[in-house]
């Protein structure tokens, strides 16, 4: 599989890093146990590091309308959507589900992405009352 990385590591700030201990897990096809590939094994200090980076985010983010938020991740649902048989295919091997379940996961991954985009647009100014105390 020449089109699967030999390593999926941490994503960070744009940037990727392996785990800070080193360690890696098999990321193994369950229909066949054939080994995919691997994968950095984070732990504490890595979700640190990626907690430090998305806190510094955050105002910049949280300063965008909840449009242009929106149109971001429209964006980002449109990106799958023009590779969604690359991504089906990795659903597939990871899962061992077969091709067309995996191609139906995408494509339902795609249709939430472009509802949850379109939430910015239907707040009208309100809030949601949340569950969770001040």
């Amino acid at each position: 599989m020449d089109w699967m990385p030999e390593l999926i590591p941490n994503w960070i700030n744009g940037e990727q890093f392996p785990a800070a201990s080193g360690k890696e897990f098999d990321n193994l096809n369950p229909a066949t146990g054939e080994r995919l590939c691997g994968v950095a094994f984070s732990e504490t200090p890595d979700v640190g590091r990626a907690v430090e980076v998305a806190k510094e985010a955050q105002p910049a983010w949280g300063a965008l309308t909840p449009v242009a938020r929106g149109d971001l991740l429209r964006e980002v649902a449109l990106k799958i959507r023009e590779r969604s048989e690359h991504f089906a295919r990795i659903v597939s091997l990871e899962t061992g589900k077969s091709f067309g379940d995996a191609l139906g996961e995408t494509g339902a991954a795609v249709e939430m992405g472009m509802f949850v985009a379109g939430e910015g647009r239907r707040s009208y100014g309100r809030t949601t009352t949340s569950a969770v105390p001040n």
